[in-house]
């Protein structure tokens, strides 16, 4: 009796570890995916440095399927009180990602902005 108690605790231990390294791999806090399949097949890591009123952000986005995926990305700021910061018309960049590739965003935030959210998209 013992030993299938043991064993039930040690099986669902590892189902509890597996998931909560596919929510920390595939999801980045203030990355927003407008195409619901991209969860599955990019992965994406953020890392941010705010260094005297200067926000510098990396994601960094690898795409983990055996197809070439054709992105667009765009990005908007925000103030400390959560006010919007005006981009200045800043368009859409495009990034494309091989099967496996792993490329980097890296964006520098206008003047006093202390947050972000970046808009990833597919295009064809």
């Amino acid at each position: 009796m013992k030993k299938y108690i043991l064993t039930a605790f040690a099986v669902f231990l590892c189902s509890c570890a597996n998931n909560a390294n596919v929510i920390k791999n595939n999801q980045c806090f203030n990355v927003s995916y407008l195409d619901k399949d991209l969860n599955k097949i990019l992965k994406c890591e953020e890392r941010s440095n705010n260094d005297f009123n200067n926000l510098i952000i990396s994601i960094e986005l690898t795409n983990i399927s055996n197809n070439e995926l054709n992105l667009k990305y765009s990005q908007d700021w925000f103030y400390d009180n959560g006010m919007h910061v005006d981009n200045l018309g800043l368009a859409k960049k495009e990034l494309t990602l091989q099967p496996k590739e792993t490329k980097y965003i890296k964006l520098g935030a206008p003047a006093n902005a202390h947050n972000y959210k970046i808009k990833i998209n597919k295009f064809n």
